[in-house]
C-alpha cells in the first residue's frame, strides 16, 4: 500500500499545484484510470469512484 501512495505522489501530485481536495480527488482518479489503461504490466488499481 505504501508503494501505491509513493507512486501517486512522485508521478502525479508532485507535478501539479493543488488547490483543494476536489482537485486532488480529480488528479488521483485520472492517474488511476491512466495506470489501469496504459500500464498493463501493473496490477489494476481499484477506484471507488462511481461511474455515471
Amino acid at each position: 500500500m505504501v508503494a501505491f501512495f509513493q507512486t501517486i505522489k512522485y508521478e502525479c501530485l508532485n507535478r501539479f499545484i493543488v488547490f483543494g481536495k476536489q482537485y486532488v480527488d480529480h488528479l488521483v482518479c485520472e492517474f488511476v484510470d491512466h495506470c489501469n489503461r496504459h500500464r498493463s504490466s501493473m496490477v489494476p488499481i481499484v477506484s471507488d469512484r462511481s461511474e455515471g
